[in-house]
């Protein structure tokens, strides 16, 4: 019964309930969509880039994985883990990051490579010579990393489109096979003691939607309208409680008023009995006595004596 209460309430404010609609519509829209251009035209934030990873093993000329070792074994599994993290770092320096772009038929502004150095201790994400941040759907990112315990160097690649991350991921492996080679073949390495990188398997690559999608944008709008919907019972429910509050006191004071001039009605009714039947009267005011005149004390023999006025004869025409 309290949710049809509250659908009603919220019928009566139908016109809010509209604007938040409104307002919630608007926040979907620009979470999924971007303004741009005169006249105005909408243009999806969502994106689709290509990825594809590859894996190579640094081994030795005698493999660590068949070969258990003798008195005269050069290298182990530890060293070779050290030596594929520089490979890993070369990569991503010059020369070696621009061969792997003219390779790959991009160009070298717009690849950034990431280093395990790089990822590890300072967080850069911008190669040296790339123009775009890793975060620019226009840039091709090539992420190496290297196992803790494994030499095994992992190419992660980030581009435009599918073919495009393909060709960085194998482009990276050769390049990285061509380098090794160039190097012992300038410093005349004996091939026993020459490192070897075998590719696990060829590159695999998909695509991958970026950026925010239809299913969030419709979350927040309906998110949105809820808190809009729940601001508008929540402003309703606290203006009738005031409206209650301020009832209930104007109440409360009527009826402290008249039960005032109840109770004075009924003293002035029970004095009015009480004098009409005789029991309760007025206390009488006490009549003042006469005070005693000084006169009074005197006696007649007391009064001087004052002599007649004598008579005079009246005369003819006067009164």
């Amino acid at each position: 019964m309290q949710f049809f209460g509250h659908l009603r309430q919220l019928w009566r404010q139908r016109f809010l309930v509209a604007v938040g609609f409104g307002v919630a519509l608007l926040a979907g829209t620009l979470i999924t969509y971007s303004i741009s251009g005169f006249p105005p035209k909408l243009e999806s934030r969502q994106y689709v880039v290509g990825v594809a990873t590859a894996s190579v093993f640094v081994d030795s000329a005698s493999s660590q994985v068949a070969d258990l070792g003798g008195e005269a074994k050069l290298s182990d599994v530890a060293s070779l883990t050290v030596r594929a993290q520089l490979l890993a770092n070369l990569l991503g320096t010059s020369p070696l990051r621009e061969q792997i772009a003219q390779r790959a038929g991009i160009s070298p502004e717009t690849l950034v490579a990431i280093s395990p150095d790089d990822a590890a201790d300072t967080g850069t994400t911008v190669s040296v010579g790339a123009t775009l941040d890793e975060s620019d759907r226009r840039a091709s990112v090539v992420n190496l990393s290297v196992r803790e315990t494994v030499p095994i160097i992992t190419v992660a690649v980030r581009a435009p489109d599918r073919t495009t991350a393909a060709r960085l991921a194998s482009s990276t492996v050769t390049r990285l096979k061509q380098y090794l080679g160039s190097v012992a073949a300038v410093d005349r390495v004996p091939n026993s003691r020459r490192l070897v990188v075998k590719p696990l398997g060829s590159a695999h690559s998909a695509t991958e939607p970026r950026g925010p999608g239809r299913v969030l944008a419709v979350g927040i709008s309906v998110l949105l309208l809820l808190l809009w919907c729940g601001a508008i019972l929540a402003i309703e429910g606290f203006a009738r409680g005031w409206r209650q509050a301020a009832e209930l006191e104007s109440d409360q004071s009527s009826e402290r008023s008249t039960g005032s001039e109840q109770q004075l009605d009924a003293v002035i009714q029970r004095a009015s009995g009480n004098a009409s039947g005789g029991v309760f009267a007025l206390p009488e005011r006490p009549q003042s006595q006469p005070r005693p005149s000084a006169l009074a004390s005197v006696e007649p023999a007391d009064v001087p004596a004052f002599p007649e006025r004598p008579v005079l004869p009246r005369r003819h025409g006067v009164a």
